[in-house]
């Protein structure tokens, strides 16, 4: 066997270790895809049959309005007040209209959850919340580096969404009851005693007259709630 043979031998066995190289590698990335899309499969049906998901395959569940009644019916487990993990929007003081961020949006948790009282001023409130510092990239092709400092709520608690402060101390006064400001009782008791002439407005504890026109007046004009709800001269109310 001459020097020629003994290179194209060797050439050729070469091209054959490569060739079993190269479908071994391709046979070691299918099974890895294959495995993955079978973790992810799996892992999607255990997603699905966690009952905080359970809405997602519901197709024949009857409306709230509906009168009907279901068997072997499993409500969603209630979710309580506390922490969750939260999509936040990222935004700088320093964003220009026409500038990027990257990334825009990051997972911080916010105070959500049930408090079990029908109220509206009363809810998941945010106690606790500590400052942490969200690094990105910002600019008309993300050249700059920045920090936005961002709230992260880290304890809840269901209390009343307002208090106190929140009233204004000339017409309002705070009901711990009802988690909200209420008008104060001696305003309305004052506007009670001025007669049928007046009338209290509850929304915003005021004290008007009672007539919104006056009779007979060219001009269209109101009674005056200053004189006591009284029309000009000459002129009567009218409701």
């Amino acid at each position: 066997m001459g020097f020629h043979s003994i290179k194209v031998l060797y050439i050729t066995n070469m091209s054959l270790k490569m060739l079993l190289l190269m479908l071994l590698i391709q046979v070691v990335l299918c099974q890895c895809k294959f495995i993955d899309d079978l973790y992810t499969e799996r892992r999607l049906d255990d997603i699905l049959e966690n009952p905080f998901y359970r809405f997602t395959r519901t197709k024949t569940m009857p409306m709230c309005d509906s009168i009907k009644t279901t068997s072997n019916f499993k409500a969603l487990q209630n979710v309580d007040c506390r922490p969750f993990p939260t999509l936040v929007k990222v935004e700088p003081n320093s964003k220009q209209v026409d500038e990027l961020i990257s990334p825009s949006f990051v997972i911080l948790h916010r105070c959500s959850g049930d408090c079990y009282i029908p109220n509206q001023g009363y809810g998941c409130t945010t106690i606790k919340s500590e400052t942490v510092n969200v690094h990105i990239k910002i600019g008309s092709k993300l050249e700059r580096n920045c920090i936005v400092p961002m709230s992260n709520h880290t304890l809840c608690r269901c209390n009343c969404k307002q208090n106190a402060n929140n009233c204004n101390p000339v017409t309002h006064e705070w009901n711990e009851n009802r988690c909200s400001c209420v008008c104060k009782s001696h305003l309305k008791t004052a506007c009670e005693l001025k007669g049928k002439s007046h009338k209290w407005n509850d929304n915003n504890c005021s004290c008007g007259c009672a007539m919104v026109m006056c009779h007979n007046d060219p001009f269209g004009r109101a009674p005056d709630p200053n004189n006591n709800c009284k029309c000009n001269p000459g002129v009567s109310a009218s409701s």
